[in-house]
């Protein structure tokens, strides 16, 4: 079992090297043989950490439709394992893949889905994040009504928090939306305002 565990874990390194050096091809290979090693181990968030490792390599790959499977049962065997940050932070890359893939439906049903479960967990981070995540959806499809209420709320979250990277990150967006709806004035005065705070930050 150790051995095994030890084995895996050298396996997910040698990946996560490949591909950051952009050799996708070794990345998956390493990927799915961590991937086998930890379901012959049995641990379900392993596997499912295994899973979401070879998700993001498929994505870079154009490989949607695996990406889609992995993501899906990571999210199921983090729940079964009781880890529901986990399972909220997989929930994201799920909806923003499924939004990239056209399903903007399912997309928003995923992502609301993990704001529920980051509210359930009293975690105000990881709903500003998933708001975040899903007005950048809205806003790649042009609904920009969208897109600038849920910039707005995870604004609201990162002022209440005091976080003001998360702040100028966020009024950097909501001036993207208003530049993408014609509002020249509106987004160079949002554009000020997150130069201000980034410059205030250092």
């Amino acid at each position: 079992g150790e051995v095994s565990n030890r084995r895996a874990s050298a396996l997910t390194g040698a990946g996560v090297l490949a591909a950051h050096r952009g050799d996708y091809s070794r990345a998956t290979a390493f990927h799915e043989a961590s991937l086998m090693l930890q379901r012959e181990l049995g641990n379900p968030l392993a596997i499912a950490s295994a899973c979401n490792n070879l998700a993001s390599v498929a994505i870079e790959r154009s490989d949607l439709g695996r990406a889609r499977e992995l993501y899906s049962e990571a999210i199921e065997l983090t729940r079964e394992g009781g880890d529901n940050l986990g399972a909220a932070f997989t929930l994201i890359n799920l909806a923003d893949l499924t939004s990239r893939m056209g399903d903007a439906a399912e997309a928003d049903r995923l992502f609301a889905e993990s704001i529920a479960l980051f509210e359930k967990l009293g975690d105000r981070w990881g709903v500003a994040h998933a708001s975040t995540r899903l007005a950048q959806a809205a806003r790649r499809r042009g609904d920009l009504e969208t897109a600038k209420i849920r910039f707005e709320d995870a604004l609201a979250i990162h002022r209440q928090a005091g976080d003001r990277h998360g702040e100028a990150r966020v009024v950097a967006h909501l001036a993207d939306v208003s530049a993408d709806g014609g509002d020249q004035a509106g987004a160079e005065s949002l554009y000020r305002e997150s130069l201000v705070l980034r410059t205030q930050l250092g």
